[in-house]
């Protein structure tokens, strides 16, 4: 995490027009509808699958973030634009296809140390209820991350794996992250 975390950094960098500071939080392991409820009904859910695992993955954006992200990469100022849309206009899906698309090619570099693996885009919902990620009973493993912005508060985005598409590379994560506290 920490090291895609780095890798991140270039994705949001030429958007923002500055080096914005992003942080991991140590990943987190809860049912899926457990985190889902945390969730406003209206967000960024975008689905891929990992093709070696055979699995999937989340990622997890709130509209402010990519109210900042889109206004910012047209030339305004990083700032929450207060709205009450229950859904993204055309530009905002754009930026939201960008970010996800430089952050897969990021993500794909930071694993490529442990293991090979590929995205391939299932869908993108809005609402947690309407995404076809999981049952709601399955556990997740919750990859945050936190964006550091001038002027305003942080913003956060999610990876959410679910846990049986990790549990093939189970012993290779434990004596990765072994290895990196040595």
């Amino acid at each position: 995490n920490e090291r895609f975390a780095r890798f991140a950094r270039s994705v949001f960098q030429p958007m923002l027009r500055v080096q914005p500071r992003i942080s991991s939080f140590p990943p987190e392991v809860k049912t899926f509808d457990e985190y889902s409820s945390s969730l406003d009904s209206f967000m960024s859910l975008s689905t891929y699958r990992i093709e070696e695992l055979r699995g999937s993955l989340l990622v997890v954006f709130s509209p402010a973030f990519i109210s900042i992200l889109t206004n910012a990469y047209y030339g305004g100022n990083i700032e929450v634009l207060k709205t009450t849309r229950q859904e993204f206009t055309a530009t905002e899906e754009r930026i939201i296809e960008m970010v996800n698309v430089d952050l897969m090619k990021q993500l794909k570099l930071s694993w490529k140390d442990l293991t090979p693996i590929n995205f391939t885009k299932l869908g993108r919902e809005m609402n947690p209820q309407f995404t076809n990620f999981v049952d709601a009973s399955d556990l997740v493993i919750i990859c945050s991350f936190v964006v550091q912005l001038p002027g305003v508060d942080a913003a956060n985005f999610d990876i959410i794996y679910p846990l049986q598409t990790l549990k093939p590379i189970a012993s290779l994560l434990r004596s990765s992250v072994q290895s990196d506290i040595i």
